[in-house]
């Protein structure tokens, strides 16, 4: 599993959460939006940051979705990798 690990590792170094734009009388704003908490969280972002902040975050889900991939791959591999066991029911018990 050290595929998961480092790809855990990057996911922790990039940011969560998503960017919105807002307008308010013409003009553009962004926000940075998480969860902290249980409660929705709001913060503002200078325009000059928010193409990084938007990359960072696009990446983050990338590596999510390969991360959930591999994960699945691993828990088929398992299942596949389990044992036989037979049960005795009924009069065959005796």
């Amino acid at each position: 599993m050290k595929a998961a690990d480092e790809l855990r590792a990057r996911i922790a170094e990039l940011p969560r959460g998503s960017l919105t734009v807002k307008r308010v009388n013409g003009h553009k704003y962004h926000y940075h939006r998480i969860m902290e908490n249980g409660k929705g969280r709001e913060i503002y972002v200078p325009e000059a940051e928010a193409s990084a902040l938007s990359e960072g975050i696009e990446e983050r889900w990338k590596l999510e979705k390969e991360l959930r991939q591999l994960n699945r791959k691993n828990s088929r591999r398992s299942e596949s990798d389990g044992f036989l066991c037979m049960v005795l029911t009924g009069k065959a018990l005796k």
